[in-house]
């Protein structure tokens, strides 16, 4: 479910599960790196089967160190009524209450993810369903309405429920739709994945997202089933479009890539400074500054060389985030010095790595630097599945731009308001999930802030 796109110094889990229908057997591994490490060719020759899950992302809960990171990785898997595996996107936002529920009854729960629970509660909603041990799609669905009553959050899921040769991949999201959810096809085979990227790279053709309300099933043959289980709406994820998924993505018919460039056409639009060179951030600045460069005419240019083997930043601890911001960005000088420059990104958070960035280009003999966000201020933490800062580490919580552009020692710093990203979007707004950015969220995520202690009153 998803690609692995980025590298880290902490690595993280990929996992793949496959069931064979010859021999009735599933086959598991998983292991911390890049998917290209960590399903090698001669991994995967062990790993054939009929149908098969997989999952490739940071932990959204349980622990990351070494000896805990496969125990914690995706696949879950339980096998009884029959297995089931899982994999998710997002969170559980009452997780910890889906935990008290199962030790109440006397379930252990041995890893520290979310989808363990969600996974045991579903096989137990299963499992009151079938009859003369015969796993109907009637059973499923009847299974994922009622899980769907007991679990909170914005998740989509994929699972495979296999036994004997009867094996079927069924897709759905919360009764919230927050995160993507689509499937393919390539002749008799379908695939469910995170976003479209990881159709087109396996050679699928995009058939259609899975809504808010409906839940896909597919069996072994190639035949699919939509059925309508009712749901609440949507509330897409804005940070899935402006930071979060690769370009090439397509969300609800709405380009990843085509936002992000007319989010820079917004900001090149509103420019009232002089600006003599356009300087995004790699990769994250890139379509923004492409947007931007379109509007102002000025056209972006590579000045700040990126160290390809360090990672995403704001899903670091602090202390690793200070050591390696040192080494990941090294200045093209002869494009910076003596130039007036607009330094573009997707957002800041803290602050600190954009302080580290606008130290740079003034070393570099940059006149000035006025930093141009891409997205509206954060203000508030995620409980979708992004591992966002806590609320005091918001810088935009407690400054207004100026004094944020003074921290950070820019001439001055502009962001688009919710209003442009809407726009840019082309949802309305009551279809998107803006928490981060106004502290108001789509679903109850009060048990979960007061856990996390993340509790804060909403940003007005």
């Amino acid at each position: 479910m998803g690609l692995e796109h980025f590298s880290t110094g902490v690595k993280n889990p990929a996992g793949l599960l496959i069931f064979d229908i010859s021999d009735g057997k599933y086959r598991e591994h998983k292991d911390a790196g890049l998917a290209g490490e960590v399903f090698d060719a001669e991994r995967l020759k062990y790993l054939k089967g009929s149908g098969a899950i997989g999952h490739t992302r940071y932990l959204t809960s349980g622990k990351l160190d070494k000896e805990e990171i496969k125990l914690n990785a995706q696949p879950y898997y339980v096998e009884s009524p029959c297995l089931i595996a899982a994999v998710h996107n997002s969170q559980f936002t009452n997780q910890y209450e889906m935990k008290k529920l199962l030790e109440k009854k006397g379930r252990y729960i041995k890893t520290g993810g979310d989808p363990e629970p969600f996974l045991k509660l579903f096989a137990e909603e299963l499992n009151k369903h079938i009859i003369n041990d015969e796993i109907k799609d009637s059973h499923i669905i009847n299974a994922v309405k009622d899980i769907r009553k007991t679990t909170d959050g914005g998740y989509s899921v994929i699972l495979l429920i296999a036994k004997g040769r009867n094996v079927k991949l069924v897709g759905f999201a919360g009764r919230k739709k927050i995160r993507p959810l689509v499937y393919g096809r390539k002749g008799e085979s379908w695939c469910i994945a995170s976003e479209t990227a990881v159709l087109d790279v396996l050679g699928y053709d995009y058939v259609a997202d899975v809504k808010h309300d409906e839940v896909i099933i597919i069996n072994r043959k190639g035949k699919i089933k939509k059925i309508k289980i009712g749901g609440d709406g949507n509330a897409f994820c804005m940070f899935e479009w402006t930071y979060f998924s690769r370009p090439d993505s397509v969300i609800d018919d709405v380009g990843v890539y085509d936002v992000r460039v007319r989010l820079g056409k917004i900001m090149g639009n509103k420019e009232n400074k002089k600006i003599d060179a356009v300087v995004p951030v790699p990769k994250s600045g890139y379509k923004y500054a492409e947007g931007y460069g379109q509007v102002t005419g000025i056209q972006p240019v590579d000045a700040l060389y990126k160290n390809e083997y360090i990672g995403r930043m704001f899903i670091r601890p602090p202390g690793e985030r200070k050591k390696v911001k040192q080494v990941k960005l090294n200045p093209i000088k002869g494009q910076i010095k003596g130039r007036s420059v607009a330094l573009i990104d997707d957002s800041i958070v803290r602050g600190e790595t954009m302080k580290r960035n606008v130290e740079l280009l003034r070393k570099a003999g940059a006149k000035e630097v006025h930093v141009r966000i891409g997205t509206p201020k954060f203000v508030s933490p995620c409980y979708y599945g992004i591992d966002m800062a806590t609320p005091e580490q918001f810088i935009a919580r407690h400054k207004d731009e100026e004094q944020i552009a003074r921290y950070i020692k820019a001439d001055s710093l502009k962001h688009p308001s919710i209003e442009d990203l809407v726009s840019a979007i082309g949802k309305p707004k009551k279809e998107l999930c803006l928490g981060c950015l106004t502290g108001h969220y789509p679903t109850n995520v009060s048990k979960l802030q007061k856990k996390q202690g993340k509790k804060i009153r909403p940003y007005e």
